[in-house]
């Protein structure tokens, strides 16, 4: 009399049939043999971090990154440099190293601000900032500074840092500006909050425009 079994979902390879269906990073991966199980994992984990809000063309790229462990000595990164150096680069490479991607969100902070600004006045767009105030994961604020200046956006950068300080919760800030010129845009309450809440200011991989350099090579 033959053994049951049953393919794994990813190979085909025989598996015992009474061999239980596996959950990963709360999704039903079916079964799955141990050879196939890492790279279901990483497939899961992208399809989370692209959930959350990741670029598709930081994804893409992912198997080129780092794993960047967060660092324990602050709550907070500030990650400061001009265009093109790699500051949206490195903040995803501490995104990679999360252990569950269910508790990030990559916030594109130009978009972010238009997305609420076309809520106003429209029922049927939801204005983003609630949820945003509300989340307690590690959260990335990429490209700030780079939004409209106003009032408006003044007061959304106060709320959101606030909240985030208050709460003491992982916030990685990605920034052309350096903290004298966010004290002048946004007033000194915010800069005095990144400032303590920092243990210094990383500098993005590259010293110069590096989608510049691959263009004059091409």
């Amino acid at each position: 009399m033959f053994d049951r079994t049953f393919p794994c979902g990813a190979c085909g390879k025989a598996l015992p049939a009474d061999r239980p269906e596996e959950l990963i990073l709360g999704r039903n991966a079916g079964v799955i043999c141990d050879a196939c199980r890492p790279a279901r994992t990483e497939e899961f984990r992208l399809g989370l971090l692209r959930k959350a809000g990741v670029p598709e063309q930081m994804l893409s790229r992912a198997g080129e990154m780092r794993r960047l462990p967060y660092p324990t000595v602050a709550p907070w990164v500030l990650i400061q440099g001009t265009v093109g150096t790699g500051k949206t680069w490195l903040a995803v490479e501490l995104l990679l190293a999360v252990k569950d991607p269910r508790e990030v969100r990559f916030v594109d902070w130009p978009c972010f601000m238009a997305d609420r600004q076309a809520s106003i006045g429209h029922d049927d767009r939801e204005d983003p900032m609630a949820s945003l105030r509300s989340f307690r994961g590690l959260v990335v604020l990429d490209d700030l500074g780079r939004e409209r200046p106003g009032d408006w956006a003044t007061e959304t950068v106060n709320l959101i840092l606030c909240q985030r300080y208050n709460d003491a919760a992982k916030t990685v800030i990605t920034t052309n500006l350096s903290l004298p010129a966010i004290s002048e845009l946004y007033g000194d309450r915010v800069a005095s909050r990144i400032n303590g809440s920092i243990s210094g200011v990383w500098q993005p991989r590259w010293k110069k425009d590096r989608r510049k350099r691959i263009e004059a090579a091409a």
